[in-house]
């Protein structure tokens, strides 16, 4: 009896799906570990390699893994067809079985005509705007509207909430509606895919554009991307079909053929399978639903000879495999910057450094490079997320490797938790530790002590090894083991965010010193405490010294950071009022902190700062003048 499933397909289907699931639960029953779902697509792979070919970044957190899979995605399209649509992309999936809900309602339909060709365009047209700004900020621009990602995430910070909730009424809705709706017309992959299967078109219009450049003359970048989109464009609606490539296609044996239009009828795309001898057309991604139908064995095969419908999904697995393979066996510099002179970079030294928790993406390799550029010396850096290393191109003879560690360390300093009433002074213990040395690191020493009595803070020195300071209670005595054992754990477990996670440790002390010496309690909270200060030179000027009035307010968490950035923002608010001229934090001698408002009497009075400071409008003032309003970013109250 023959099939008219194809089961192979629709296993590779469900496995996706099966692991989708499986990546997304695992969050909330395997502690410690978060799903990065923009790695998990060849697209995005394929948006990094394109920002990594124009400025040598990669995208986010890209690493070489994406990049080989989006490269060996694009091969695949030449060379077999579009497979990664048919058996992997999961939105392909929903939106296939989603059309079935349309045909069995029959409320399903086929465009054709001038709105078929209008509606092709729209995935050229956001292919472009998509490649672009992914290039130029070394971000995923597509992050921002695809749903598979708003979804999966949760609506990440990185979704816009309006694109996003588009995609998902069109991915959904236009499926039940319209055959194969954001396949056909919404997916830029689906319009990348469409312009390297007319592969001699593609690979000659880069070969024009390359010997232009050649020859002298300046054509951006993205002028090559506009043309490959209209030609693409234009050849789909046109002819509808690929002349060279792939080398698979359907073929229909007319000899054996019964006429009969099943293949037809099943075809997810609509495509005329029955009326053809070879399927070339635009739109085939090889899904093989009209070779399981056929009734008559061997009239549609592959390329003439294979009639099994195992070959496109064992061709799928090779080929992920393969990528899987080669993309681990190497990895790409995130950013791999160089700002030395010729003659210097030609006799550079390059130090490593690895094991830094702030090397995990894009933004953060860039501000360790915006850190170190200007040190003399230094030519250029690469930096590596996926083991969060770094490799620095540096003149010897103008500063040394271990000057080069020190410029890289940042001393830390947090408390740990409150002081308890009747702790008059605290201890303190030094420490030389190894595999302390990123920012990152000390805040982990911190959650890490965290969960065990008499540890009140820690400040951090350079060092070889690191200098660490702890805070400690002076009616806690802990031996050398009792120290060794609770800071050279093996792995951090705390919760965040409602989420257990679990971060891999590697301290290891190689000095003790207890007889440091101890810190008075307000002394210890002076040096703990972090102030915000900002204020406006010329009013303060203007005033000429006179006394300024003020007003405290106790937040709740204030020394955070998540708060201290925001006020720069309600600064920028209450000098709307002439009489407002400083806002900062400070410690009072009762030892709480407090926002505090200084102004001048005479010009505003208390009310109107204190209606300013609780208004759930900020009025934000630009260099430009202009004067915009947004959201307070903090929901001040009136403490009673």
């Amino acid at each position: 009896m023959k099939k008219k499933i194809n089961y192979w397909r629709l296993a590779l289907q469900l496995s996706v799906f099966a692991w989708l699931i499986f990546i997304f639960t695992k969050q909330y029953w395997s502690d410690g570990y978060k799903p990065d779902f923009e790695a998990y697509c060849p697209v995005g792979g394929l948006q990094a390699l394109s920002s990594y070919l124009y400025q040598g970044t990669l995208a986010c957190s890209m690493t070489s893994m994406q990049i080989v899979m989006g490269i060996v995605t694009l091969l695949t399209i030449i060379l077999f067809g579009k497979l990664f649509c048919s058996y992997i992309c999961p939105l392909g999936t929903i939106v296939e079985y989603f059309g079935k809900i349309g045909e069995k309602f029959k409320i399903r339909i086929t465009v054709t005509g001038l709105v078929d060709q209008g509606l092709r365009s729209l995935k050229y047209i956001l292919l472009f705007v998509t490649v672009y700004f992914s290039v130029t900020s070394s971000e995923l621009f597509c992050k921002n509207f695809d749903p598979f990602f708003a979804v999966a995430s949760g609506f990440h910070p990185d979704v816009t909430v309006w694109m996003a909730v588009i995609s998902i009424i069109l991915l959904f809705a236009g499926s039940v509606f319209i055959r194969m709706f954001w396949c056909k017309y919404i997916c830029p992959f689906g319009a990348l895919s469409n312009i390297f299967k007319l592969a001699a078109i593609f690979i000659g219009t880069i070969a024009l554009y390359s010997i232009l450049v050649l020859i002298g003359l300046s054509i951006p970048w993205f002028y090559l991307l506009a043309v490959l989109c209209i030609i693409g464009y234009i050849i789909e609606i046109t002819k509808k079909e690929s002349k060279y490539a792939p080398f698979i296609n359907i073929n229909r044996n007319s000899s054996s053929c019964v006429d009969c239009g099943i293949c037809s009828t099943k075809c997810p795309q609509d495509i005329d399978v029955a009326n053809l001898k070879v399927v070339k057309h635009i739109d085939c991604n090889l899904c093989g639903e009209c070779v399981a139908s056929c009734p008559v064995e061997g009239t549609l095969t592959y390329s003439k000879k294979i009639k099994s419908l195992w070959f496109p999904a064992a061709i799928v697995v090779v080929l992920i495999i393969i990528g899987m393979v080669i993309g681990s066996q190497f990895e790409l510099p995130t950013i791999n910057e160089k700002w030395g002179s010729e003659q210097e970079l030609a006799n550079a030294k390059v130090y490593e450094h690895s094991h830094l928790q702030n090397i995990h993406c894009y933004g953060s390799s860039k501000a360790f490079m915006r850190k170190i550029r200007n040190v003399k010396g230094l030519l250029g850096v690469s930096t590596y997320v996926k083991t969060n290393s770094v490799k620095i191109l540096y003149n010897e003879d103008k500063i040394k490797a271990e000057e080069i560690r020190q410029i890289m360390f940042t001393p830390s300093r947090y408390k740990i938790k409150n002081l308890t009433k009747g702790i008059d002074s605290l201890k303190i213990i030094t420490l030389g530790v190894e595999n302390m040395f990123a920012k990152m690191d000390v805040i982990y020493l911190k959650l890490l002590l965290m969960q065990h009595e008499g540890f009140y803070g820690i400040e951090t020195e350079y060092g070889c090894p690191v200098k660490v300071k702890l805070f400690i209670d002076p009616n806690k005595n802990f031996t050398e083991d009792q120290l060794k054992e609770i800071i050279e754990t093996d792995e951090l477990v705390y919760s965040a965010h409602k989420h257990v996670k679990k971060v891999p440790l590697k301290f290891e002390i190689i000095t003790m010193d207890k007889q440091t010496g101890s810190i008075g309690r307000r002394n210890f909270l002076d040096n703990m405490f972090k102030p915000f200060y900002q204020s406006s030179k010329k009013r303060l000027k203007l005033n000429d010294g006179k006394p300024l009035s003020y007003y405290d307010l106790i937040i709740k968490g204030l020394e955070k950071p998540i708060i201290t950035r925001t006020l720069p923002y309600l600064f920028s608010h209450l000098s709307c009022l002439k009489g407002v001229v400083s806002l900062e934090t400070c410690m009072r001698e009762d030892e709480k902190v407090v926002l505090r408002v200084k102004f001048i009497a005479e010009k505003n009075t208390l009310d109107e700062v204190k209606t300013a400071l609780f208004s759930d409008t900020w009025n934000i003032n630009y260099k430009d003048g202009t004067v915009k309003p947004m959201p307070a970013r903090l929901a001040l109250k009136v403490k009673k």
